[in-house]
């Protein structure tokens, strides 16, 4: 049985795309560890080398060379870094790497992004930086997690990760009598990753058949419903919108913007390759209601409360190392009057 070959092809008949691998590389359990019932005494050399064929095997091309991302949880063993990235490059030039030695643009793809430091789909901090400093390196190779450094050299950005189910039970696997994360606690965790400038990974978890559970399935489909109402550009949650402005200066740098409608969220996003923010300020009526430090790929500022149609929102910038370049700026309205939540959950709890 080839579990993997079987997946693969499932997938082609259900039009399910490849995604990835995740791989469990860093193992203590070699030679200088008590062995349990079962197991074999053996040496690190020999864990190395049948975990360099296990590599192979899943990221050397057998499966396709189409794997959107490759998951090294936990990091990788320094000694077998080269090898490893030398092995993703050349097989699975399109993937993303979780945690992975290919961060060396000069040597290989740039294509890393390291651990956001929680599993709860809420990043440790607000303000997320897309680079790390490469003389901070962690003890397993992958520069340690967490916010990142807004002055580092290595562009490395924050994947922050999720289960589905609503419990203590992290890790993304199912248990038994859990049931799913409501439609509220899944958007405050997409505006706590992707809204914190990082990815977001929202896990799935096929129970001891191999199925999705029903219940599952329902979050999931509210919660991409919801994304795609709420958050698309030209979606009902975009209720007005600011795009490709450039600051004349750092010292000069606000946007003004209003909506006729209710509002209680504000997006910000950075233009690409541009990443220049280190300060900003979100006021309405004169008064400073919330501040940041980091914008990057999203910003998503909850509001302390709704504001009215009509009233000015201006987005300040107070600290940058150059004059920004915005992607976008945005004003939505997911709870207030005639948002794009209206009537999706009964029940749900607001902002």
């Amino acid at each position: 049985m080839n579990m993997f070959m079987d997946v693969g092809a499932n997938s082609d008949s259900h039009s399910i795309e490849p995604t990835g691998r995740f791989q469990a590389c860093w193992d203590e359990n070699g030679a200088n560890q008590t062995l349990l019932l079962g197991q074999v005494k053996s040496t690190i050399d020999n864990y190395y080398d049948t975990f360099k064929e296990h590599l192979v095997e899943l990221f050397g091309g057998r499966y396709g060379h189409d794997f959107v991302e490759v998951w090294l949880d936990g990091g990788y063993p320094e000694e077998l870094g080269e090898f490893i990235a030398d092995l993703i490059d050349e097989n699975q030039p399109k993937a993303v790497i979780f945690q992975a030695p290919n961060w060396d643009v000069l040597k290989h793809s740039g294509n890393s992004v390291r651990w956001a430091g929680t599993e709860t789909g809420h990043t440790p901090e607000e303000d997320m930086w897309s680079t790390v400093r490469s003389d901070q390196q962690g003890e397993q190779g992958d520069y340690g997690f967490g916010v990142g450094d807004a002055d580092g050299d290595v562009w490395m950005p924050a994947e922050q990760d999720a289960p589905i189910a609503d419990g203590f039970d992290y890790g993304g696997f199912w248990y038994p009598g859990q049931d799913p994360k409501n439609l509220t606690e899944l958007i405050r965790e997409y505006e706590d990753s992707v809204g914190h400038n990082s990815n977001f990974m929202l896990e799935l978890s096929p129970d001891r058949d191999g199925a999705i559970p029903a219940s599952n399935l329902e979050a999931y489909t509210m919660f991409g419903g919801a994304l795609d109402r709420c958050y698309r550009p030209g979606g009902s949650g975009v209720v007005a919108s600011v795009e490709g402005f450039k600051c004349e200066s750092v010292a000069e740098c606000s946007v003004i913007i209003s909506a006729k409608g209710e509002v209680d969220r504000v997006r910000l996003s950075e233009a690409d390759s541009f990443r220049f923010v280190r300060g900003y300020d979100v006021l309405v009526g004169g008064v400073v209601v919330a501040s940041g430090r980091s914008v990057g790929r999203c910003r998503i500022i909850r509001l302390p409360s709704v504001l009215g149609g009509g009233e000015e929102v201006t987005v300040r910038v107070t600290n940058a190392t150059e004059a920004p370049v915005f992607g976008g700026v945005e004003l939505l309205n997911l709870y207030g009057e005639g948002g794009c939540m209206a009537g999706i959950w009964r029940g749900m709890k607001k902002n």
